[in-house]
């Protein structure tokens, strides 16, 4: 049980950056849609983490050109929209642009020297944070129950962490057993639904129709700078999963070049990372609010898309291997008589 939950936290931890902690991508993929999207959204998504699950047990997850590029992508969009967030949160919170630089220099030395240390803050972070959102949600009064029901937003939705969590998901199937796997997508399901649905709230009462609506909201409630930090802490720890996940990725092509070589070795890994924020740095000065709005569905359908790909061969795999247990079993009658 505790290793399934770790699994479930896993997710949640991968999942949580600036866009969903602010509550933007919530109000760009599901506006003023009924809950009953969040709840559909919250299905797909426990489904796509089995999916995940079952491939990686049975190493079905692809790792050819086109699943690295597209992670790689989904890893540079999650690294710009965290620089362009912690610059947005910090500025709103103190009033003192660029402060955003600080956040990203610190983010560079903790990838240089390595990231271990940081999981254990988000064992800390993730609770204080849905804390958060439950007292403004409980602060805001009734629930919203209107609004329109579409299939497709919460479809689009589901898509969105599967280049990043769907993958770190995967190299975990290994250790799990089935009902080990059944009871993690559970606490996926459940948990996505609850947060969901109280984000979604917190957005619908957003009447400013702010870049972060969880900030705005918060706000008018006199939570602002409780919920700026934990926000703050959220992009920060996210970044630094993100700016790993390129540097990684650069290394790796890098490897594969002769003249590239050198930057493929360990005691380069601070030149990586500073040319690597030197390259996406000056992407994030789009903004907050317009790289989420552009690049987020793009993400989204390349996680679909991988999905209905790793679902494509693992239906193959099961059929496949009923068809050989059939061939098999029918020698043994055989045989046998």
């Amino acid at each position: 049980m505790l290793t399934a939950l770790k699994v479930t936290f896993l997710f949640i931890g991968t999942s949580i950056g600036a866009g969903f902690s602010s509550g933007r991508e919530i109000a760009l993929f599901f506006g003023d849609t009924s809950p009953w999207c969040v709840a559909l959204s919250s299905v797909f998504i426990a489904l796509i983490c089995a999916l995940f699950l079952v491939a990686g047990k049975y190493d079905l997850i692809p790792n050819n050109i086109a699943v690295k590029v597209a992670t790689f992508f989904a890893g540079a969009v999650s690294l710009v929209s965290m620089l362009a967030g912690g610059e947005k949160i910090l500025s709103d919170l103190t009033g003192v642009s660029m402060l955003g630089i600080i956040m990203t220099l610190l983010g560079a030395v903790i990838v240089t020297l390595g990231i271990e240390k940081i999981k254990w803050a988000n064992t800390i972070l993730i609770p204080l944070l849905i804390l958060m959102m439950v007292l403004i949600f409980a602060k805001l009064g009734a629930p919203v129950y209107g609004g329109s029901v579409s299939i497709l937003k919460p479809i689009h939705y589901s898509g969105l962490d599967v280049l990043l969590a769907g993958m770190v998901l995967s190299r975990e199937g290994k250790k799990l057993s089935g009902k080990q796997i059944a009871v993690a997508v559970a606490g996926i399901g459940v948990f996505m639904f609850a947060i969901l649905f109280i984000l979604q709230n917190i957005v619908l009462s957003d009447k400013m129709n702010s870049s972060m609506p969880v900030l705005g909201v918060s706000t008018e409630l006199n939570m602002r700078g409780v919920s700026g930090v934990l926000i703050a802490s959220a992009i920060f720890t996210t970044l630094i999963g993100a700016l790993e996940t390129v540097v990684v990725y650069v290394t790796e092509f890098a490897s594969k070049i002769t003249k590239l070589k050198p930057l493929a070795e360990r005691k380069n890994k601070c030149f990586v990372v500073l040319l690597s924020l030197l390259i996406f740095y000056p992407v994030s000065f789009l903004g907050f609010e317009k790289i989420v709005d552009t690049f987020y569905p793009f993400v989204s359908l390349s996680g679909i898309a991988l999905t209905l790909f790793i679902l494509f061969k693992v239906i193959m795999f099961f059929i496949k291997n009923r068809a050989h247990n059939r061939t098999r079993l029918k020698k043994v009658s055989i045989n046998s008589t």
